[in-house]
């Protein structure tokens, strides 16, 4: 018994796990050769005939229903092939690959535990405006305390906004809004109480940075919100900026023409450090220097500390 294989639909789920072809070919007990002959399209769009004990094969390597590979179509299905076909930059791409280098975790396994994950961070988050809110209001009370009398009809109109602007924020908090607009607007940066959250408890701007939007002065044309993921993994593998073959190297990661599971077994080991970063830089032709990562990806490169909300900083240049 026969049925067919849907080379779209191999690829997709070959992809989630980044696997190479030889990979998915290793862990199913086939040919390398009859992967890629599976995930070659067909001029009339049909599937490729194969046998029911083949199907097995890749069914449990890849650990999917058959309608995952075959022209069947279930609703589960659909929608995972829906969402898989949103058009990814390529910089979105690479920070999927960097969470699986550093940790393991597949980018299957990410979109789905991606709404429990955001489901936790936004209560986190809120717990967290409730205490700053909760600080600001007893520091609110105790200036009106020990003032008094002495407030200038001034201060008082001050003390005043400041008292409506936390009477905002607690009914935001209230209403669940995330992304109430922060004190930051205000001054150089549009921002909003979820990035100020997240600046505020990631410890380490290199395993996760979220720069403001804008900022008035000094901004690269074109400034917009760039997450830095994982840098420091870059960083390892590509190399710091300045280093000699960082930047090319670098920019083929981050262009996305490169993945990291493109990167030969031999050189992935941290000796061949020097070899790896020629490697890649082998592979495009990158810019010859670093100002592309500013004006491109700035979350990527250290010099932007200047945009960012937070008031510390770690320099990866000396690490």
């Amino acid at each position: 018994m026969q049925t067919e294989i849907n080379p779209v639909k191999l690829r997709i789920e070959r992809d989630l796990r980044d696997w190479t072809q030889q990979g998915l070919a290793q862990r199913a007990g086939l040919s390398l050769r009859q992967i890629a002959a599976l995930e070659q399209k067909r001029p009339d769009d049909g599937g490729h005939p194969v046998r029911q004990s083949t199907l097995v094969k890749l069914t449990e390597a890849l650990n999917v229903d058959p309608s995952a590979l075959t022209h069947e179509s279930g609703a589960s299905t659909a929608m995972r092939r829906q969402a898989l076909h949103i058009p990814m930059p390529a910089h979105v791409q690479l920070q999927f690959d960097l969470i699986k280098e550093r940790y393991g975790i597949s980018m299957l396994n990410l979109v789905e535990a991606a709404p429990m994950l955001l489901m936790l961070a936004a209560r986190m988050s809120l717990s967290w405006r409730r205490e700053r809110l909760a600080e600001a209001l007893a520091h609110l009370n105790g200036v009106t305390a020990s003032m008094g009398y002495v407030l200038t009809e001034a201060q008082r109109k001050m003390l005043a906004l400041i008292e409506a602007g936390l009477a905002a924020e607690a009914e935001a908090i209230e209403q669940g809004a995330l992304f109430t607009p922060s004190d930051f607007s205000a001054q150089l940066f549009e921002s909003n109480r979820f990035l100020d959250w997240v600046d505020a408890t990631a410890d380490d701007p290199d395993d996760i940075e979220l720069i403001g939007l804008r900022k008035v002065s000094m901004a690269p044309e074109g400034l917009s919100v760039p997450r830095n993921v994982c840098r420091k993994t870059l960083y390892d593998i590509a190399g710091y900026p300045g280093e000699p073959g960082a930047s090319r190297a670098i920019y083929a990661l981050v262009s996305g023409e490169v993945r990291l599971h493109d990167i030969p077994e031999d050189l992935r080991d941290a000796e061949k450090r020097p070899e790896r970063i020629a490697w890649l830089g082998e592979q495009v032709d990158g810019p010859e220097d670093e100002e592309w990562c500013i004006d491109t990806y700035p979350g990527l490169h250290p010099n932007t500390a200047r945009y960012s909300t937070r008031d510390h900083r770690t320099d990866v240049t000396d690490k």
